[in-house]
């Protein structure tokens, strides 16, 4: 058995422990939750085992976000504009 992060394995099942129940999934299936934020075409086929994972594509939506409002010089706030140009520098 390996421990790791909330999730055990045991032979080829993954073993989740929810609210003191027992998910069992197998190797190949995981399961599916969908980032709210995202347009459903990029939800379609999102298989996540745990919400924290959608951070990549939660921090790909908001900064699709921010390259529209720099495309439409939309940013009125000197803070925000503060904050874009130290996003591009990085």
């Amino acid at each position: 058995m390996l421990q790791k992060n909330g999730m055990t394995t045991w032979g080829h099942f993954i073993i989740l422990l929810v609210a003191k129940n027992v998910v069992i999934i197998g190797k190949a299936q995981y399961i599916k939750r969908v980032c709210k934020k995202e347009p459903k075409q990029l939800r379609e086929g999102l298989k996540m085992a745990n919400m924290s994972y959608c951070r990549f594509r939660n921090t790909l939506i908001d900064v699709e976000d921010c390259l529209e409002a720099l495309g439409n010089r939309d940013i009125p706030l000197a803070e925000e504009r503060t904050a874009a140009r130290r996003l591009l520098e990085t």
